[in-house]
């Protein structure tokens, strides 16, 4: 046995009377986690910040909540990066206004 385990038992037998380990996990919180499925029940169009500001969270608590419930997931309305077409739409919009060429080479 280290000596860090042996000052670590102390320590925890100063504190609690008792050297059971202390149990931690989502058994405690199982609870609290149904209260966001609750809620997103009830409202369905709620993004991940309006449900984090309605249970005093992060946004990324209540998006890795439903994680280990093994949900599907909340998206959020912000701005998604552009998908792989779109910039190539944007030029050729571009192309016919200001008479640019209208795809990228490269």
């Amino acid at each position: 046995m280290s000596r860090n385990t042996l000052y670590l038992r102390i320590r925890l037998k100063k504190q609690t009377g008792s050297l059971k380990h202390q149990v931690t996990g989502l058994n405690a919180a199982k609870s609290d986690r149904q209260k966001p499925a609750r809620y997103v029940g009830r409202h369905p169009d709620a993004c991940l910040h309006e449900i984090a500001k309605h249970f005093d969270c992060t946004a990324a608590a209540v998006c890795h909540a439903p994680k280990q419930m093994r949900m599907a997931r909340k998206k959020d309305r912000r701005l998604q990066r552009t998908r792989p077409g779109q910039s190539n739409a944007l030029f050729d919009t571009a192309g016919r206004i200001f008479r640019l060429p209208t795809r990228l080479s490269g």
